[in-house]
């Protein structure tokens, strides 16, 4: 396979240098290790049992803005025409862990042009990964990002050195070619009739395990359905997670002198790498033995985590931060909704 071409097209650079990285990395470890992080206690959100009844959704969910889970909905399997057309069995046929994207198809559409965020780390001299750091939003050929994930699929590493994640991340389907974006309509009636049927955005994340969503919140409620790969999804009310963004950018802010700009708008480049991103994480990822999990806090927070696998769907409210992770092997891709 030819080598992977770059395109540039309207990018986006953060770039820390060796030493700052380092320097970083040095605080983070020092201030991590002296300073109390806030614990949270997780626990799982409720599940709808019908997913037509809309009056339901829409009086306890909807309306009193809390989160709920729609396990194998039925509008995602069998609604959604790219549900199956986008995937193909790459191992046994009901194996979610080995769904490959359906290169033949997609490849048709090879010159649409898709929003990338691109993640690298150079190693240093001694093979750790406190190099230099580069984090990049580009524009570039669809092409380009289905040969990264044919190559990540077969374990290849395009540069020796360097270690890159490619991430396909909120790209709007109504900038997709026609074709493309039937693949994903009609929407759920969950969106179009629980409330005025105003669809603010639909987008895509597709990339190769693991994939990271650093804590945010959203302008409009939200409908994420899940359609290959396993994802995992922790969600805080408004209160509680405004509480742990803002006491992280203090600390950062007061430690190490850093400037930020107190945005917490989806994706933002600040949240992307650095002592914040590792410290929000630290918070919301870091509690994985039972004993964490369930534990009630002292300052008493408590969050809903939840693990998506292909064919469910998750209503995370308006105002509600929420952080997400592909986890597992293989390819995760998601869809969502953002309406009113």
């Amino acid at each position: 396979m030819r080598p992977i071409r770059i395109y540039r097209l309207s990018s986006k650079r953060v770039k820390h240098s060796r030493d700052t990285h380092s320097r970083i990395s040095t605080h983070f470890r020092n201030f991590h290790h002296s300073t109390n992080l806030p614990s949270i206690k997780w626990i799982p959100p409720n599940t709808i049992p019908d997913e037509n009844d809309i009056n339901h959704f829409r009086q306890h969910y909807f309306q009193v803005e809390k989160p709920v889970v729609i396990r194998a909905a039925k509008f995602v399997r069998e609604d959604l025409p790219g549900y199956k057309k986008w995937f193909t069995a790459g191992g046994k046929e009901d194996d979610n862990s080995h769904l490959q994207l359906n290169y033949k198809y997609l490849s048709r559409f090879g010159d649409a042009v898709v929003p990338l965020e691109m993640t690298t780390t150079t190693s240093s001299s001694n093979g750790e990964d406190n190099g230099e750091v580069q984090f990049q939003r580009i524009n570039a050929p669809l092409s380009m990002f289905l040969e990264w994930m044919q190559l990540s699929a077969q374990h290849e590493t395009p540069a020796a050195a360097t270690k890159t994640q490619i991430y396909l991340a909120q790209a709007y389907i109504s900038d997709l070619p026609n074709l493309l974006s039937q693949d994903f309509s009609p929407p759920p009636r969950l969106v179009t009739e629980t409330g005025r049927n105003d669809i603010y955005a639909a987008n895509l994340w597709i990339g190769a395990s693991p994939t990271y969503t650093p804590l945010h919140r959203d302008p409009n409620p939200n409908l994420f359905v899940h359609l290959a790969g396993l994802k995992r999804a922790r969600m805080l009310n408004p209160g509680d997670g405004r509480g742990v963004f803002v006491d992280v950018r203090s600390r950062v802010e007061n430690e190490h002198r850093l400037e930020s700009s107190g945005s917490s708008s989806i994706r933002g480049e600040e949240m992307m790498m650095g002592v914040e991103r590792r410290l929000l994480e630290d918070i919301i990822w870091q509690q994985h033995s039972k004993e964490s999990s369930t534990q009630s806090d002292g300052n008493g927070m408590v969050g809903y985590d939840v693990l998506l696998e292909r064919g469910d769907a998750l209503f995370i409210p308006k105002g509600w931060w929420h952080s997400l992770k592909g986890v597992g092997k293989g390819n995760t891709a998601s869809v969502n909704w953002w309406f009113r």
